[in-house]
């Protein structure tokens, strides 16, 4: 699977979770639809540091070109099943849309892992 799948598959997974599942029509709305590959890669380096970083860190990111970009915020650490947690917060931005969105991710066999 390609980096931009993988974030797609995310944001459309972020998005869900936040309302309900009989109105998912608006996803093809998302933000994530106005993002190009860089954008893409910058996100995903943006969330892997992060991940690799204590409470209360926050990593912006943004790209020049297309003035996307954001915010990840580590919310807390935790541990699930002996597994190191990270809950962190996205605030993303494009030219048209922002979101507000949190995820749990939990290193799996040495693999952040998304396990909302």
């Amino acid at each position: 699977m390609n980096l931009k799948n993988i974030a797609i598959t995310l944001f459309i997974f972020m998005l869900s979770i936040q309302v309900s599942a009989s109105n998912l029509g608006f996803l093809q709305y998302g933000i994530i639809s106005d993002y190009n590959e860089t954008d893409l890669q910058l996100l995903k380096a943006g969330y892997l540091k992060a991940l690799d970083n204590p409470p209360g860190y926050v990593q912006n990111w943004k790209n020049e070109k297309t003035k996307h970009g954001g915010e990840i915020t580590v919310i807390k650490q935790y541990k699930n099943k002996n597994n190191d947690c990270k809950r962190l917060q996205f605030k993303t931005q494009s030219s048209q849309k922002k979101a507000l969105s949190y995820f749990n991710f939990c290193l799996i066999e040495n693999e952040w892992k998304v396990i909302n």
